[in-house]
């Protein structure tokens, strides 16, 4: 007959690994040393909605070429934190609730701006303002001017990529995850208290009292 000694602390760390997967994913996630980068939107003045949404997509798509960042889109932003957040963030855009917004989320940055139409001509645009980068971990705003036709937007954008997007590496993260470290940690104790168990306490044969000497 087999006897193991298997101590309750073997069980209580494999069912907290096990959770920790199934409730913190994002914590465990394999390629969180990238940076979160969120892009809420423009705020944008004078300009019709077919243009608003051309301009979002090209910035989008911009944004979308990296694949050092975790990137959050207008679209998504407005899924998961709701119109209405995204809107008022939009409307105020100041530091104080850009930095909340991030430090709240967990995104290392905040992809936002203001874009006017300056042109008196309804047959053409002009586009001026510009698009902030909100850097979570210096807690920095750094601003890229926008002064161009609707034509040559591209190119300020393609600046913007550059300057404040492409220099984004995986090791700019605001803060160290702790979550597979935990995982690891916790699988190594368990395998230990298990290994301990089995060679102490492992297969035994059920033992008969020898003779007795008389």
């Amino acid at each position: 007959m087999y006897k193991y000694n298997i101590k309750p602390g073997f069980i209580f760390l494999l069912i907290y690994a096990l959770l920790f997967c199934q409730l913190f994913p994002d914590l465990a996630r394999a390629d969180e040393s990238k940076p979160d980068v969120a892009f809420i939107g423009i705020r944008f003045k004078k300009v019709s909605p077919e243009i608003e949404k051309l301009v979002l997509n090209r910035i989008s798509a911009i944004l979308e070429q990296e694949d050092e960042i975790i990137l959050t889109t207008p679209e998504g932003a407005r899924k998961v934190f709701g119109q209405e957040n995204i809107n008022a963030l939009l409307t105020r855009q100041d530091p104080q609730s850009i930095s909340a917004f991030a430090k709240h989320n967990q995104f290392d940055y905040v992809i936002y701006g203001t874009i006017i139409n300056e042109s008196s001509d309804s047959n053409q645009v002009f586009l001026s303002g510009e698009i902030n980068r909100f850097d979570r971990i210096h807690q920095q705003i750094q601003r890229h001017t926008i002064a161009a036709p609707l034509a040559r937007l591209d190119q300020q954008l393609e600046q913007f990529r550059a300057r404040y997007i492409s220099n984004l590496s995986s090791g700019q993260k605001s803060g160290f995850k702790l979550g597979p470290f935990i995982i690891l940690v916790g699988l190594v104790f368990a395998s230990t208290l298990l290994f301990k168990a089995v060679s102490s306490g492992g297969p035994q044969e059920d033992q008969k009292p020898g003779p007795v000497d008389e």
